[in-house]
């Protein structure tokens, strides 16, 4: 089967990645990060989107990522 190479951008959650007390002011600008990632897309659906970057000639792969639509 021949999958679709594609490229989608998509948020991720900002969290979590400054340890120790802060402001409550400190947070309130914070945005979610902006990613890019690159595979063939081997699963389509209205809750997410299922890549995988590495293929073998016999069909294993290997980091695969799922994204989910709408967060």
């Amino acid at each position: 089967m021949e999958y679709k190479l594609v490229l989608v951008e998509w948020s991720d959650i900002l969290g979590g990645n400054r340890s120790g007390w802060k402001s409550v002011d400190s947070v309130k600008t914070d945005v979610p990060l902006i990613c890019k990632s690159v595979g063939w897309m081997v699963h389509d659906t209205d809750n997410a989107i299922v890549l995988i970057p590495n293929i073998t000639q016999t069909h294993d792969c290997d980091g695969e990522v799922t994204i989910p639509r709408g967060c």
